[in-house]
């Protein structure tokens, strides 16, 4: 569930975790996504893993603010 693709549940689009709109890390692999729904405006929620494009990202912010998965 967590690999499969975040889905507008409004108007069924397939979201971009990568457009999210907040992410709050749980762990150094997965984030809770908010995205909203570049077709219907639809703010949606999900558990999802973090891509490998926003790995680089995550990791500069945890160092940025002493969280553990940026101090390794």
């Amino acid at each position: 569930m967590m690999n499969s693709p975040m889905v507008c549940p409004r108007c069924g689009a397939v979201l971009d975790v990568c457009h999210y709109q907040a992410m709050l890390v749980i762990s150094c692999d997965l984030a809770l996504f908010s995205v909203e729904c570049p077709q219907c405006n639809t703010i949606s929620s999900a558990i999802k893993a973090i891509p490998a494009q926003l790995q680089e990202e995550v990791h500069l912010a945890a160092r940025e603010v002493g969280a553990g998965m940026g101090c390794e």
